[in-house]
């Protein structure tokens, strides 16, 4: 049993061959960041520039715990 965490995607399988990687990951039907701000624009306002920021902030920590 992994950690779980909102904003980190699951690794469900990764394997190689001599010419390439293969990572399989859960799927997000929201997208990823780039899609988020492909779609608003580059700016977005205060509070949800700090939520997001935060969400990036928790994920980070839980990854180097």
């Amino acid at each position: 049993m992994g950690i779980s965490h909102p904003n980190i995607i699951k690794c469900i399988e990764a394997f190689s061959s001599r010419d390439e990687i293969v990572m399989v990951l859960e799927y997000c039907p929201s997208g990823d960041l780039l899609e988020y701000i492909m779609k608003r624009g580059p700016v977005v306002n205060e509070e949800r520039a700090r939520q997001l920021f935060l969400s990036i902030c928790s994920a980070l920590l839980l990854c180097h715990k």
